[in-house]
C-alpha cells in the first residue's frame, strides 16, 4: 500500500530581495521576534537574514534560545534556526546576567542551528557559565563560521569565550575572530572556552586578554577530543602564552604571532587561510562584506504586510507561506515497513506542527500590531478632536458668564447715572 500526498504552493502578494526561505530581519524588534518562532517541542526555528546593521544600546539583552527545563524534565529552548547576518554588525550588545547561564547573543545553539556572515562590536556580556560573545553553547552538528566579535566578556565560573562558551557534538567555529578581553573562572579562551566531543575550530584568530584560574588558552581553555587547526593569537596580550590551555585533542599548525607578524598575510595564506574570505590588506585580518542576497534568489512564496506608516521593508512583515509534504511512499506489508510509515508520520506531524507554530507567531505578531495601532489611531481621534471641536459645556458656561457681566455692568451703569442726576437735583433745589 502506498500513499502520495503534497501540498500547492501559495502566491505571494509582492517579491522582496531576500533568499527563498528567509525573514527578513531589520529592526531590532524584528530581532527580539525571532524568540518567538518556536516549535512543538519548544525549540526556535526557521531560517532569519540581517539587513540593517543595528544597535542595541540601552537594552539588557535577553539571550535568543536560552536552555531551560520543562516541566517533563526535559530541556527546551535551543536555537535550531539558522541566522545570516549578511555581512552586517550589532553593536552595544549589552548582557548584564551575573547569575544566569546560557549566556550570549543566542542562547544554545542545537540541531543543526547555523549562525554565519555576522559581526558583534563593542560587545560587554556577563554571565555565570557557559558565556559567549556569539552564543553560550553549540551541539549537535552545528556551525559558526565567517563571523568576529569585539569587546569583553565575563563569566564568573566555567566555560567562558569570546565567540562561544563550549563548543561540542561534532560542532564547527571557522572563520571567525575574537578582539575581546575574557574573564572566567575555569576553560577560559579568546574563542572558546571549550570544544569537546569531536568539534572542530579551524582558520580563526584571537586578540585580546584572558584570564581565569584553570584552563586558560589564549585560543581555547580546554580541548577535549576536539579539533584545534589553522589558529593563530596575539603574543604581546597578557595570557597568551598557551594557545590551548588543556590540550586533550587534536592540535594542528597553530601558533602565537607578534602584532608585526599578525599584519603579515604570509602567516594566514601559508595556513591555507581563503582570501575571498579574509581581506589581508588593512593590518590584522578581517572578513570581507558579504553582498546581499541577487535578486533571482526570490522566494515566491513570500507574502509583505505593511504595518507601518511608510512604504519601506523596515515598516514591513514577511511571512513564508511555502510549505510542502513531499511525496510519500508507505509500505503496510511488513512490520520494518510499518515502523517505518510510522516514523515517517511522526515527520510529517512535527514539520506540520513547526509550520503552524510559525504562522502562529506571526498571527500574533500582526495581532499586536493591530492592537498598538488601533490604540494610537483612538487617540490622534482624541487629540484631534478636543483641538477641532468645541467644548459645549465649557462654551455654554462661558456664554451664561458673560451676559450675566454684561447686565450687571448694564445695572450698576445705570444706577450711576441716576445717583449722580439725584445729587445735581438736590444741590439745585
Amino acid at each position: 500500500m502506498s500513499a502520495n500526498i503534497s501540498t500547492a504552493s501559495v502566491s505571494a502578494l509582492s517579491n522582496d530581495t531576500i533568499p527563498a526561505g528567509y525573514t527578513p530581519i531589520y529592526t531590532v524588534e524584528d530581532l527580539d521576534n525571532i524568540r518567538n518562532n518556536l516549535n512543538a517541542d519548544g525549540n526556535i526555528v526557521g531560517n532569519y537574514i540581517l539587513m540593517n546593521d543595528l544597535d542595541l544600546s540601552g537594552i539588557n539583552w535577553e539571550p535568543i534560545g536560552q536552555v531551560y527545563t520543562r516541566d517533563d524534565g526535559q530541556y527546551a529552548g535551543y536555537f535550531q534556526a539558522v541566522f545570516d547576518g549578511n555581512g552586517h554588525t550589532i553593536k552595544n550588545l549589552y548582557i548584564n546576567r551575573p547569575d544566569e547561564k546560557y549566556i550570549g547573543l543566542f542562547g544554545s545553539l542545537s540541531s543543526g542551528a547555523k549562525i554565519t556572515n555576522l559581526g558583534l562590536t563593542d560587545v560587554d556580556v556577563t554571565g555565570d557559565s557557559y558565556v559567549g560573545g556569539l552564543t553560550s553553547s553549540t551541539t549537535a552538528g552545528t556551525e559558526i563560521y565567517n563571523c568576529f566579535v569585539t569587546g569583553e566578556i565575563k563569566g564568573s565560573d566555567m566555560f567562558v569565550g569570546g565567540i562561544c562558551g563550549v563548543s561540542g557534538i561534532s560542532g564547527k567555529i571557522s572563520n571567525c575572530y575574537a578582539d575581546v578581553d575574557v574573564i572566567g573562572y575555569s576553560n577560559v579562551g579568546g574563542l572558546a572556552g571549550a570544544i569537546i566531543w569531536n568539534s572542530i575550530l579551524s582558520n580563526c584568530y584571537v586578540s585580546g586578554s584572558v584570564s581565569g584560574n584553570g584552563n586558560v588558552g589564549a585560543i581555547v581553555g580546554l580541548s577535549q577530543t576536539g579539533i584545534v587547526e589553522n589558529c593563530f593569537w596575539l603574543e604581546d596580550t597578557p595570557g597568551s602564552t598557551d594557545g590551548i590551555g588543556n590540550d586533550q585533542g587534536t592540535s594542528n599548525n597553530n601558533s602565537g604571532l607578534t602584532s608585526d607578524e599578525m599584519q603579515n598575510s604570509d602567516h594566514f595564506t601559508d595556513a591555507g587561510w581563503d582570501e575571498n574570505i579574509w581581506d589581508f590588506s588593512t593590518g590584522k585580518p578581517t572578513l570581507k562584506p558579504v553582498p546581499q542576497p541577487p535578486s533571482a534568489d526570490i522566494s515566491e512564496n513570500i507574502i509583505r504586510l505593511q504595518i507601518g506608516a511608510n512604504s519601506t521593508d523596515s515598516s514591513a512583515i514577511f511571512i513564508d507561506t511555502g510549505f510542502s509534504l513531499g511525496a510519500m511512499d508507505f509500505d503496510f506489508m511488513s512490520e520494518d515497513g510499518c515502523a517505518a510509515a510510522i516514523d515517517e508520520i511522526d515527520s510529517i506531524l512535527e514539520r506540520i506542527n513547526t509550520k503552524r507554530a510559525e504562522i502562529g507567531a506571526t498571527i500574533n505578531r500582526i495581532n499586536s500590531i493591530l492592537d498598538s495601532q488601533t490604540t494610537t489611531t483612538q487617540n490622534y481621534t482624541a487629540a484631534k478632536s478636543t483641538i477641532m471641536d468645541a467644548d459645549i459645556a465649557n462654551e455654554s458656561a462661558d456664554f451664561v458668564k458673560n451676559q450675566i457681566l454684561q447686565q450687571t455692568s448694564s445695572a450698576l451703569l445705570a444706577q450711576s447715572q441716576n445717583l449722580h442726576a439725584s445729587i445735581v437735583l438736590s444741590l439745585i433745589g
